[in-house]
């Protein structure tokens, strides 16, 4: 009997410890339908230890040897480490947000976007995710006018609605410029009236009503704080209370279920290791495996939804971790990367660059193409629920039961 362990990475998200783990295990139960999967256990077991399922063929049912495998479902949680902004004060939000916006804003994906190097899926969904984190930041923006605007300060009289100093003022310099023949002076203190002028039409219009509003949305508050927690994961800041790096923490969390499962000897040793991420967790997963070692001959590697796309291009540490997987000797068995065709918040994950400073030319591929399972009914490209799908979705979660032999394998071409 070939025994298993299946350890998730969830992605990003401040969910219940094991709460994704659960629903991996009852998708487990319901959707692998060509085997029969019962748990061993029924009782929950503690915060690091593995709900045990055993799957069997549903084609041999009373057969002695009957292909049965006996899975171990862990997860690795992190979502603790994600910080809970919601109350932050408007000063350190609009601090966080210009930081954020000028890290996505002028950092390698950027460069990659003007230098027409991104895929066009990804292009779509990059100019998309720029749009909507404009207008969030602009609402953060309006949030913080507006609180300065009724703040009191005598210096921003300007600002108050109803007040005729912004438009006087850009009226007497639009004179000025004409006088002046359009000096350079002129220009800019016009510039800076009508900069005046527009602020105070933002705080006393109904405008700045709608664009605020627009950050309470979950789905757009949602993707910025995630552009934002990703920016610290690739930069290993600190978000808690000590000065340790959030990728640091992230990585302890899966390395210690990692050394749990591969501490089993004996009967109660695993066969096969299967480590699971999703979205960000992918990214956590293989920053983890990148330099685990020998465990790795029984590894393989699954990343449904990955943002390793854009976050090679993002930062070169990334695809330094992807090409250790590729170079690891020993390395991983298999690295099987699922992803939607519509799901703009997933990726294909890249094969590396020898060596991205001094050219393009990329290494051999040595893992199957990426997967593409049917997108589940009823569910649009632009709902969230879409990237959440592939713990639930059949086809996906089959790989996870059925015999190693059975995954996806890379053949190269012939001739190569």
């Amino acid at each position: 009997m070939i025994r298993r362990a299946i350890i998730l990475v969830p992605g990003l998200a401040k969910r219940e410890q094991l709460s994704v783990r659960n629903r991996l295990v009852t998708a487990l139960e319901a959707e692998a339908q060509e085997w029969i999967v019962q748990r061993k256990d029924a009782e929950e077991t503690d915060d690091t230890d593995a709900v045990l399922l055993t799957a069997r063929p549903r084609s041999r049912p009373s057969e002695a040897d009957d292909g049965t495998i006996t899975l171990a479902v862990y997860e690795a949680y992190w979502g603790d480490l994600i910080p809970e902004w919601s109350g932050e004060a408007i000063w350190t939000r609009f601090a966080r947000a210009s930081s954020m916006m000028m890290y996505w804003g002028f950092g390698g994906l950027a460069g990659a976007l003007v230098r027409r190097e991104t895929p066009e899926r990804m292009t779509g969904a990059i100019l998309l995710a720029a749009l909507l984190l404009f207008v969030w930041y602009l609402s953060v923006l309006a949030v913080l006018v507006r609180t300065v605007a009724e703040s009191g300060l005598p210096v921003l009289d300007w600002l108050a609605p109803g007040s005729t100093a912004a438009q006087e003022a850009a009226q007497a310099a639009a004179d000025k410029v004409q006088n002046a023949g359009k000096g350079l002076a002129g220009w800019a203190e016009m510039l800076s009236a009508r900069a005046q002028q527009a602020a105070q039409w933002l705080v006393g219009t109904s405008l700045y009503m709608v664009v605020a509003g627009l950050v309470g949305l979950t789905w757009l508050e949602r993707l910025a704080n995630a552009a934002d927690f990703s920016k610290a994961y690739l930069q290993n800041l600190p978000l808690g209370e000590d000065d340790t790096g959030v990728r640091t923490k992230a990585r302890n969390r899966l390395l210690s279920v990692l050394d749990q499962v591969n501490a089993q000897d004996g009967p109660a040793a695993y066969d096969e290791v299967y480590v699971v991420g999703h979205s960000l967790g992918a990214a956590i997963a293989v920053d983890t495996l990148a330099e685990y070692g020998d465990p790795l001959q029984k590894t393989t590697l699954f990343t449904w939804g990955s943002p390793l796309g854009p976050l090679v291009m993002q930062d070169n540490w990334v695809e330094g971790e992807v090409r250790k997987l590729y170079d690891g000797d020993p390395g991983l068995r298999s690295w099987i990367d699922v992803a939607f065709s519509i799901d703009y918040l997933g990726s294909r994950v890249p094969v590396p660059r020898i060596d991205p400073q001094t050219g393009r030319n990329r290494m051999d591929r040595r893992f199957p193409e990426t997967v593409e399972p049917p997108v589940p009914n009823g569910i649009s490209r632009w709902s969230h629920r879409l990237h959440d799908s592939y713990i639930s979705t059949s086809e996906v979660v089959m790989m996870l039961v059925e015999p190693a032999e059975k995954l996806p394998t890379y053949t190269p071409p012939r001739g190569v």
